[in-house]
């Protein structure tokens, strides 16, 4: 991907994914910086994450609704299916290879995700 001259909304937007833990959707960063920024749009919003995640800036999570981390290494998580909150996991859940074999012959691994379903904690006290 050719890289694109600077861009003070890019900035933002990569400092306000990167500077939580939330996995933040398009419409929540919109929410985060509309006050301070006014001029910014939803539009620049999405244009900006598609880019970051592209060049590989954040790691797009490919969950019902894209949302983004600012940890772009490999690693797991959790999903909440009734409240959406996507937490870490921790590292013992990794699962570290650079190729597999399903096959038979290898196969190369770029990057993998492994995203697990389930009910938070917060969410099963509340049953």
């Amino acid at each position: 991907m050719t890289s694109k001259r600077y861009s003070r909304q890019r900035d933002l937007i990569l400092h306000t994914v990167k500077h939580t833990n939330r996995h933040p959707t398009a419409e929540m960063i919109y929410d985060t910086l509309k006050a301070e920024h006014p001029g910014i749009s939803l539009g620049t919003i999405y244009r900006n994450l598609n880019y970051l995640s592209e060049s590989g800036q954040l790691l797009r999570l490919n969950t019902p609704v894209a949302r983004f981390d600012g940890n772009t290494t490999s690693h797991p998580h959790f999903r909440c299916d009734i409240c959406g909150a996507i937490y870490d996991l921790p590292a013992s859940y990794q699962i570290a290879s650079e190729s597999i074999q399903p096959d038979g012959i290898i196969h190369s691994v770029s990057q993998h995700q492994l995203i697990i379903y389930g009910t938070c904690s917060h969410c099963a006290e509340k049953r």
